[in-house]
C-alpha cells in the first residue's frame, strides 16, 4: 500500500474542506465574511483549531490502529455508546453529502440554466458510482483538483483584488444573522469543529495510509496553510463586490461578473469541490456500514446500500443549499465539539497508559 507524503496529506485535508459551502463562498461569508475585519481572525483561529484536531484523529488513529468512527470517540468497547456515537456521526456525514448535491444543483440552476434537480441527481450518481471503486480513486481526485483550484482562486485574486479597500468592511455591520452563530469567535470554533466532524470517518480510513507522526503534523499544517491562503483570498474578493453576497453561491457569481468563460471554468472547479468532498462522506459511511453490519459485506448488498444513499441523499437535497447551509453545518458544529473533546482525552489516556507502562517495565 503506497503511503501519503506531507503533500497528499495536505491535498487530502484541503481537498475534504473545499466543498460547495467553502468554494463557493456561502459556508465563508456566513462564517466569518458577516463580521467584517473580525472574519479574517476567526478563520485563522478556526484553522489552527482544525490543525490541531486533525492531528489528534490521525495520532490517535495510527496508535490504536482504530478504523471506524464510534472506535474513535468512544475508548471503551461499549456496543451501546459506540453504536449510538457512531450513527450521530454519520448522520451529520450524511447530512454533508445532502448540502454537496444541494449545492450542486444550485450551481447548475444558477449557472447553466438546468433544473435543481437534475443538477443534484447528476452528483449523486455520480458519487455512488466512484464510491463502489474504492478509497485510493477519491484520494487521488484530491491531489488532482486542489492544485488546480488554488491556481485559478489565486488568478482572480491577481485580477480584481486590486480593487479590495480596507473601507469595503465598513459596510459589513460585524454581527450574524444567525442566532447559532452570533459571536466571531463562537463561529470560528463552530466552523473547526464542523470540518473536524466531516474528516473524522476519512482520517479513521485514510491513517494507516499516513506516512509516520511528522507527516501527520508537517501534511496537517501545510493543508491548515492552503486553506488559509484559498479562505482568505476568497473572502477578500467578496468584500471588494459585496453584492455578490446575495447569491446562493457568491463566487460564481464573482467570477461570471469577471467573464463568463471565468465563471464557467471555476463552476466545474466548483463542482469538482463538491464532488470529492461528497465522495469522502460517502466512502466514509459507506466503509463503516461494510465494517458494521454482516449483510452489506455482501458485494450485491453493498451496492445496493450504496445506491440507496445517494437517493435519500437527492430527496434531502432538494430543501435547497443555502437553507442547509445555515442550518446544518452550526448544529453539526455543536456536535462535533463533543466528539473533538472526547477523541483528544482518548489520545490523553493512551500517551499517560503508555508512559505508566514503560515506567513499570524499567
Amino acid at each position: 500500500m503506497k503511503k501519503l507524503g506531507i503533500f497528499g496529506m495536505a491535498f487530502a485535508m484541503a481537498g475534504n474542506m473545499l466543498g460547495a459551502g467553502f468554494v463557493s463562498g456561502q459556508e465563508l461569508w456566513q462564517y466569518f465574511g458577516v463580521f467584517g475585519v473580525k472574519g479574517y481572525l476567526g478563520m485563522a483561529l478556526s484553522l489552527f483549531v482544525l490543525f490541531l484536531t486533525s492531528v489528534l484523529i490521525l495520532l490517535y488513529s495510527q496508535r490504536e490502529k482504530i478504523t471506524t468512527v464510534d472506535a474513535l470517540i468512544v475508548r471503551k468497547d461499549i456496543p451501546f455508546l459506540r453504536n449510538a456515537v457512531g450513527l450521530v456521526s454519520i448522520f451529520f456525514m450524511f447530512c454533508t453529502y445532502v448540502v454537496m448535491a444541494a449545492g450542486a444543483g444550485a450551481l447548475a440552476e444558477q449557472v447553466f440554466s438546468v433544473p435543481f434537480y437534475i443538477g443534484s441527481a447528476i452528483l449523486c450518481i455520480a458519487v455512488a458510482f466512484v464510491t463502489l471503486s474504492g478509497v485510493s480513486g477519491f484520494l487521488r481526485m484530491f491531489s488532482l483538483f486542489v492544485p488546480a483550484l488554488l491556481i485559478f482562486v489565486f488568478g482572480m485574486c491577481i485580477f480584481r483584488l486590486p480593487d479590495f479597500s480596507p473601507e469595503d468592511l465598513n459596510a459589513i455591520k460585524g454581527a450574524g444573522d444567525n442566532p447559532m452563530l452570533s459571536h466571531w469567535a463562537l463561529s470560528a470554533l463552530n466552523n473547526a469543529t464542523y470540518n473536524a466532524g466531516c474528516v473524522i470517518g476519512v482520517y479513521a480510513v485514510m491513517a494507516e495510509r499516513v506516512k509516520d507522526k511528522k507527516t501527520v503534523f508537517l501534511g496537517s499544517f501545510v493543508g491548515a496553510v492552503l486553506l488559509m491562503i484559498i479562505a482568505s483570498t476568497i473572502l477578500s474578493m467578496l468584500f471588494s463586490s459585496i453584492e455578490c453576497a446575495d447569491f446562493s453561491l457568491p463566487m460564481v457569481a464573482y467570477a461570471t461578473g469577471l467573464n463568463n468563460t471565468v465563471g464557467i471554468i471555476f463552476s466545474v472547479l466548483l463542482l469538482l469541490a463538491m464532488f470529492a468532498t461528497s465522495l469522502a462522506n460517502s466512502v466514509a459511511i459507506a466503509y463503516y456500514a461494510k465494517e458494521k453490519t454482516a449483510v452489506m459485506k455482501k458485494n450485491t448488498n453493498y451496492i445496493i446500500g450504496v445506491s440507496l444513499m445517494s437517493g435519500v441523499c437527492f430527496a434531502g437535497s432538494l430543501f435547497g443549499f443555502e437553507k442547509l447551509v445555515s442550518i446544518v453545518y452550526p448544529i453539526s458544529g455543536y456536535v462535533n465539539l463533543v466528539f473533538v473533546i472526547m477523541i483528544a482525552l482518548n489520545l490523553f489516556i493512551s500517551v499517560r497508559k503508555e508512559k505508566t507502562q514503560t515506567k513499570v517495565s524499567e
